[in-house]
């Protein structure tokens, strides 16, 4: 079963998102506050992971056929696709 979320929605329950911009231990703000603790985010800005549509370890970018198929009209890095059939958790110990 496909989960379509906006990326806030996303964001805001994923448990490795967190917004540098407030946290204590960072010198830097990347992303405008839009940062990710996965291990396997790639994407880095001194040493700080991004958290962005192309860059998540848990879910994609929905495109124009995704949100079609889900009755929602497309928006470019607006919405994200995740397979809950594959159980890829987006709560972790972080929050």
């Amino acid at each position: 079963m496909k989960q379509i979320l906006t990326i806030n929605e996303l964001a805001n329950n994923c448990g490795y998102f967190f917004n540098a911009n407030l946290d204590s231990g960072c010198k830097n703000y990347p992303n405008n506050g839009y940062n990710c603790r996965h291990s396997k985010c790639k994407e880095k800005e001194d040493g700080i992971g991004l958290c962005l549509p192309s860059n998540c370890p848990l879910a994609h970018e929905a495109d124009e056929e995704d949100c079609l198929e889900m009755g929602i009209e497309y928006e470019e890095g607006e919405y994200m696709l995740r397979n809950i059939d594959e159980d890829k958790e987006i709560k972790s110990e972080n929050k």
